[in-house]
């Protein structure tokens, strides 16, 4: 009974890993649009919301077949100006390009940055489909950042940094190409969030408005061997499973101060308890009926374990 048990919870945390270990871009396709005050590809943020501007300017859904990769529609970036102002009164004109940033974005002290979304694992490339309008020579960029929450600092470390040119002083496409930036790390582990911000040309120059580009079918590529399948340690044990409303976690003493992490399906964090005794409690009624994976981590946050818990409650 008991090696079947295991095989059970084998199988179930091969399944968990296996979809966390996979987990892509949300809307890559680009196919999900929301509005209407504001046209935005969901889960994106664009140059309008940087700004705070509420007339779309610069980010378009695109869905001329010719000007889209796969699907439905692509992503337009669009270089326009703007009148700079200083003290209420307009003081310049300048040329922004558009620009998209996964997660929610904002514009301080002449920087933009994003909250980024999650994911889960260790991506070896990004790529995308990009077609390029430039009748002025100009240059798209990339920017991929890879973080992990350090639950000792409680600051996200940074796996990697990635800041890239998309053809550099490109003009006119006639079609798509493939853009693949291989990514590479600065430290080991699994990255929790991705941040990514793709600008359609460079700021500055007034001469550069009118530049387009297409971006459609971002990726996230992880290698092959991405999957990882550990051996199952029998001193930490959760049950029941599934769990209703309490989850009990049964360790030996050594494991007293480790940290017990809860994760929806998409890699981010729900829920941390600590194993404070032999039989730890752990209340899970906040938490809504369905499949998480959780992480028991070490004293030096390393990972002990993993697995997956279902919640259900009777309706």
């Amino acid at each position: 009974m008991k090696q079947k048990y295991l095989s059970h919870i084998l199988l179930l945390m091969i399944v968990c890993l296996s979809a966390q270990a996979q987990v892509q871009i949300q809307n890559s396709g680009t196919e999900l649009w929301n509005g209407p005050s504001l046209q935005k590809p969901d889960n994106w943020s664009t140059t309008e919301q940087a700004f705070g501007i509420q007339t779309n300017k610069w980010v378009f859904k695109e869905s001329r077949p010719d000007n889209v990769h796969s699907g439905a529609s692509s992503i337009r970036l669009f270089s326009d100006t703007i009148i700079m102002t200083y003290g209420g009164k307009p003081s310049q004109t300048r040329l922004w390009p558009g620009i998209i940033a996964y997660g929610k974005v904002s514009y301080v002290n002449n920087r933009l940055s994003t909250t980024g979304l999650p994911i889960y694992g260790r991506p070896v490339s990004l790529s995308m489909y990009v077609k390029v309008y430039h009748p002025q020579a100009d240059t798209a960029s990339m920017r991929l950042v890879l973080t992990r929450w350090n639950y000792a600092t409680k600051r996200p470390d940074t796996l990697a940094n990635e800041r890239r040119d998309i053809f550099s002083d490109s003009t006119i496409m006639s079609g798509f190409a493939l853009f693949v930036d291989s990514i590479k790390y600065l430290m080991d582990g699994e990255a929790d969030t991705a941040r990514i911000v793709i600008s359609g040309g460079r700021p500055g120059s007034v001469k550069l408005r009118g530049n387009t580009v297409w971006i459609d079918d971002l990726t996230l590529t992880y290698p092959s061997d991405q999957i990882v399948h550990p051996d199952i340690d029998d001193r930490i044990f959760l049950y029941p499973n599934p769990a209703s409303n309490r989850l009990t976690v049964k360790a030996n003493a050594d494991m007293f101060g480790y940290s017990v992490i809860f994760m929806d399906v998409s890699g981010l964090k729900v829920k941390e308890a600590t194993i404070d005794d032999g039989s730890t409690v752990i209340d899970v009624s906040d938490l809504h009926s369905g499949s998480y994976c959780y992480a028991v981590v070490n004293h030096e946050q390393k990972k002990v374990q993993e697995g997956n818990i279902n919640i259900m409650r009777n309706r």
